[in-house]
């Protein structure tokens, strides 16, 4: 099946033509669902980084309130209150620091990296368009593949700091909860 050129068309590009001969007898109708399922798979998966680095700034956000609040707990209570007011109060103080830190962990695990959106549009524009659209597309796929690969074990790391500074900040926010219940029974 001809992927896009007509018979005796030139070639303008021998990788194009390389590429032609070795497609020649496939079938590549299916060719524009690939490339679309791709490039879908790809946009969701940079929405889903601008949501995650999002999450882990509300976080970091809500972990620098606890501890500002944790201050002014502790220089308004600072005389007569119960010793284990000051040790759930301190054990918080504690577990926000490592939750915030955790969160910084997260947004700086990707700091200064260029998440992959192959391929770039100076790539497409240098290489490929000269190039009859199937056989662009039939390269452009792997590509994609490729970029989505990657992007996801960076995504990865940011996750499992992500998940670790929760976690501490689920503690934090338990052990002050016990610092005020102790402070308003005793």
């Amino acid at each position: 099946m001809a992927h896009a050129r007509k018979q005796g068309e030139k070639y303008k590009d021998p990788d194009e033509k390389r590429l032609e001969e070795q497609l020649s007898g496939y079938d590549l109708r299916s060719i524009d669902l690939c490339y679309s399922e791709a490039k879908s798979t790809l946009d969701v998966q940079l929405r889903n980084i601008e949501f995650l680095t999002t999450k882990t700034s509300n976080l970091l956000a809500f972990d620098g309130i606890l501890i500002t609040g944790l201050i002014a707990l502790w220089s308004v209570f600072l005389k007569n209150v119960p010793f284990w007011v000051y040790v759930f109060s301190g054990a918080s103080g504690v577990l926000l620091g490592i939750s915030a830190f955790c969160c910084l962990i997260a947004l700086l695990s990707h700091k200064g990296r260029a998440f992959k959106s192959a391929p770039s549009p100076e790539r497409l524009l240098e290489k490929y368009s000269t190039w009859a659209p199937n056989n662009a597309k039939y390269v452009i796929v792997p590509m994609m593949l490729r970029s989505k690969a990657q992007n996801e074990k960076e995504i990865q790391t940011m996750w499992k700091w992500e998940t670790w500074g929760l976690l501490f900040l689920t503690f934090a926010v338990v052990s002050l909860v016990f610092a005020f219940l102790l402070l308003i029974l005793l």
